[in-house]
């Protein structure tokens, strides 16, 4: 996991056949106040985002 310096936190997980080749790759990346989290998903090693899933909590969402 790494932390920049505005305290964003970004995980990444690779999947790797043997001969080291790319299997899978997801990527997380966690706002600093931790409310909102965003996921993307290489789901066939091709280097391109297959999936993308976004988690936002919102705080007094009902105005009260």
């Amino acid at each position: 996991m790494t932390v920049d310096g505005g305290g964003v936190k970004t995980a990444t997980s690779s999947n790797y056949n043997a001969d080291e080749s790319l299997i899978s790759r997801s990527i997380a990346t966690t706002s600093a106040d931790g409310l909102s989290t965003t996921t993307t998903v290489d789901i066939d090693g091709n280097s391109t985002t297959d999936v993308t899933v976004a988690d936002v909590t919102v705080l007094n969402g009902d105005q009260t």
